[in-house]
């Protein structure tokens, strides 16, 4: 059976904590999907492991952190882009930046994108954080 991949462990916990309280709840389906399998939280994760193809909780593991593997690439550079071009502007053409280091509109603008930068790259680590 094919099945499209979530690229957070999470959904595949909560498929096996599901799967194990419709099988304790005595639903046919899910206690046939269990076979030999024993009806516990490590047989429900060996039951979703096995329907997705992998041999092991940590290969389905693996394959989940190489799918977010992306998007912390795309956070790392989004969060890293704006302090590097400041430096490189700095570096370039100085007397262009000077104004954000030595007026107030420049340091309030600076202290800005520091707060919102800050708040992007927290927002997008909790987005492609992997958990098991």
């Amino acid at each position: 059976m094919w099945h499209a991949f979530e690229d957070d462990i999470a959904y595949y916990a909560d498929r096996a904590d599901g799967l194990l309280a419709s099988a304790s709840d005595g639903t046919e389906s899910a206690v046939a999907r269990f076979g030999r399998t024993p009806l516990t939280q490590k047989g429900a994760r060996e039951v979703v492991v096995r329907d997705h193809g992998f041999a092991s909780w940590e290969a389905l593991h693996r394959h989940v952190r190489a799918l977010s593997a992306e998007g912390r690439l795309s956070a790392y550079i989004l969060v890293g882009l704006p302090p590097l071009v400041i430096v490189l502007m700095l570096v370039i053409r100085r007397p262009y930046m000077l104004p954000l280091f030595t007026t107030a509109v420049g340091l309030f603008l600076l202290i800005l994108a520091g707060v919102l930068v800050t708040l992007g790259g927290l927002w997008m680590w909790r987005l492609i954080k992997v958990e098991v």
